[in-house]
Parts: C-alpha cells; sequence; structure tokens
C-alpha cells in the first residue's frame, strides 16, 4: 500500500512473479476399451501468456500403449488457443481422433476404423461479478466431420460433415471453499458452413437438424478439517426433439 496526492486515499501495488511459461504434463490411465487399447498415454503442452496478452496456448497427443499396427488402437490429437479482451474471451479448439478394432466374422476377421474431427469456436462474456459468484454467457459455433471404414473402404452412410450452433448461459458460484460450476445451454443443429444434406431424415432416419437443451454442473472441492479434499461431481443432462 502506497500513498496518493489525494488525501485519505492508497494505492495498492501488485506486484507480479511468473514462474515458468509453460507446463508439460504427461500421464498414463486405464481408460480404453479392451477392443481399442485399454492402456491409454497422453502428453501435453501449454503455454501461459505466449503474446503477451494473458492468452493461453496448449497441444496434446494420445495413444494406445499396445503401439500395434492398425490392427486395434487409438490416436489423436487436440489442442486450444484462448484469447481474453475485457469482458470477453475467444477459445478456438480442435481435437482429431482415430480408432481401430477387429471384427471377427464367419469366415474371417474384419478391422473396422474410424476418424472424427472437431473444430469449435466459442465466445464468453462475463455479465455480472461479485465476490462470490461470476455470471455469464456464451455463444459456440461447431464443426464436426467423421468416417468410417471396414478394411480401409469407407462407409459413405455413416460420413459426417455437420455444424452446431449453441447459446449458454454460465455461473460460478463459492460456497466457502467448495465451487460450483453449472451450464444451461441450448443446441441446434444447423445447414450453414457446408454441412451435409438432412437427406435420412425424410425417411425416417436420425436428423442433424436436432435441438437440445444440455445442462452441466461441477462440484467440488470440499474440506474436512485442516484435510482439503478434491471431488467433483458431474451431472449432464440433456433434452432431445
Amino acid at each position: 500500500i502506497v500513498p496518493t496526492s489525494t488525501p485519505g486515499r492508497s494505492d495498492v501495488v501488485i506486484a507480479v512473479k511468473r514462474g515458468k511459461p509453460w507446463t508439460l504434463v504427461a500421464s498414463v490411465d486405464n481408460s480404453g476399451s479392451r477392443s481399442t487399447g485399454k492402456w491409454q498415454g497422453n502428453v501435453s503442452v501449454g503455454i501461459d501468456n505466449p503474446l503477451g496478452l494473458s492468452d493461453m496456448f496448449n497441444i496434446g497427443y494420445n495413444q494406445d500403449l499396445v503401439f500395434s499396427n492398425k490392427e486395434h488402437g487409438t490416436r489423436g490429437w487436440n489442442g486450444f488457443y484462448s484469447i481474453p479482451w475485457g469482458y470477453w474471451t475467444a477459445t478456438l479448439s480442435a481435437y482429431s481422433s482415430n480408432y481401430f478394432q477387429q471384427i471377427a466374422g464367419v469366415n474371417t476377421t474384419f478391422v473396422s476404423s474410424g476418424k472424427s474431427q472437431n473444430v469449435d469456436l466459442k465466445l464468453h462474456r462475463v455479465l455480472r461479478r461479485s465476490q462470490n459468484d461470476v455470471l455469464g454467457m456464451h455463444v459456440r459455433l461447431t464443426r464436426r466431420f467423421g468416417t468410417s471404414y471396414i478394411d480401409d473402404t469407407e462407409i459413405p452412410q455413416q460420413r459426417r460433415n455437420n455444424t452446431l450452433l449453441e447459446v449458454g448461459v454460465t455461473d460460478r458460484h463459492y460456497f466457502g471453499p467448495s465451487q460450483l460450476d453449472a451450464t444451461l445451454s441450448f443446441r441446434q443443429g444447423i445447414g450453414a458452413f457446408g454441412a451435409q444434406d438432412d437427406t435420412l431424415a425424410s425417411f425416417d432416419g436420425p436428423t442433424w437438424r436436432y435441438r437440445m437443451m444440455v445442462l452441466d454442473a461441477n462440484l467440488g472441492a470440499f474440506q474436512t478439517g485442516r484435510t482439503a479434499i478434491p471431488l467433483r461431481h458431474d451431472d449432464p443432462g440433456a433434452i432431445h426433439q
């Protein structure tokens, strides 16, 4: 606290001391399936403030730890870049994932494989902020692509090229040592930006122009006595039309 030229007022001077501007995270888990590789390895690199704009950049890679050929396995990458501007935050993210698995037939074994890709642009704005609560809203535009193969022959009926538009309200509330993050959003499949025609819907098939209400709530960080116990609860719900 330092004095100012105005009587009865002081300034608070904050000195920011940054550590290393990057993070490296590697992990191994058994979250995969037996058909595509039970044990999965993940590695990611994050860079804080790369352009000096309080921005963030992160890129990661994941793969099954069997390291087999295209008989079975998974592999993929993901990344995002986020930049704030006043009460706004823009985030561009993308991921790509491949899988391979064997399917036993009557006389032979087939290799089923597929690829999915996702590009996502999200704009978030803080509407109101208090000591215990942050209320905001977001708009998200998503492009999704997908292809499926049997023995390297594509299945045209399973090709995906879709566009999704989402608007939602977000709220972060602090209850002492715990934190609640909740999002209520409306998601709509649209035909813009080169999305494929919704031809199957006219034959009573699945539609890609669906409407969905999504509620996502996360509750975490309880504390018992002097010990902090990290608890997290996910309760997503959806109403489709």
